[in-house]
């Protein structure tokens, strides 16, 4: 299903999603809107622990070029 072009540059996207997932309220679209919600929590997680290894990664890194001052 294509989007419903309103001008060149402009479409529906209500009415696409509509077709694609039914009204808003029906049970397909809040199956939809669950799922999409449980996406992007788990991308925000996936970012959030790939950023803190690239830290954690840097701070080893950092320590492993200082030397000891006895």
């Amino acid at each position: 299903m294509g989007l419903k072009e309103i001008s060149k540059d402009i479409y529906n996207v209500d009415a696409w999603m509509d077709e694609q997932y039914g009204k808003v309220g029906s049970s397909e679209r809040e199956e939809f809107r669950k799922e999409a919600y449980a996406y992007c929590v788990g991308q925000s997680i996936h970012d959030t622990r790939k950023q803190e290894n690239g830290i954690i990664e840097s701070i080893q890194k950092s320590s492993e070029n200082k030397t000891d001052i006895s």
